[in-house]
C-alpha cells in the first residue's frame, strides 16, 4: 500500500509546478483539468492513506496498522494473545483483497488522469507529468 500511496503523492507533487506555469497565461481550461486531475488522484489514494482517515471510516492503512498491532501483541485484546486467530486470518484475507482492489483502482486513476492531462499539455510543448 505504501508504494501505491507514494506514487499517488509523487504525481500530486508534480502538478504544482504545472499549475503555476498555467496560471501565468490564458490556460483556464487546462487549469481546470489540472485541478480535476488532482481531485481524482486524491480521491483514489484516500482509501490507502493514513491521513484523512476517521474513527468511523478508517482507511485500509489504519485497518492494517490495527490488525498488525493485534498480531504483534502491541494492541492485545482479550482472546487474541495467541494469534493469529481464525477471525484475524479472515480480517487479513479481506484486508488484502480490499487493498489490492484499492491499489489497482488508484493506479488506473493515476494513469488515465495523467494520460488525459498530458494529451492536453502536449499542445503547449514538451511538458509531461509521470507518476
Amino acid at each position: 500500500m505504501e508504494e501505491g500511496l507514494a506514487r499517488g503523492k509523487t504525481a500530486l507533487s508534480k502538478l504544482d509546478p504545472v499549475k503555476q506555469y498555467l496560471a501565468s497565461g490564458e490556460h483556464e481550461e487546462l487549469t481546470e483539468l489540472l485541478e480535476s486531475t488532482r481531485a481524482k488522484i486524491e480521491e483514489a489514494i484516500r482509501p490507502i492513506a493514513l491521513e484523512g482517515s476517521s474513527f468511523r471510516d478508517p482507511s485500509l492503512a489504519v485497518q492494517a496498522r490495527s490488525l498488525f498491532g493485534e498480531l504483534e501483541g502491541t494492541e492485545v485484546q482479550q482472546g487474541t494473545l495467541h494469534g493469529p486467530t481464525p477471525v484475524q486470518r479472515e480480517r487479513l484475507r479481506i484486508l488484502e483483497a480490499r487493498a489490492q482492489e484499492a491499489l489497482q483502482g488508484a493506479e488506473e486513476t493515476i494513469r488515465t488522469s495523467l494520460e488525459e492531462l498530458n494529451s492536453k499539455l502536449e499542445r503547449l510543448g514538451p511538458m509531461r507529468i509521470t507518476p
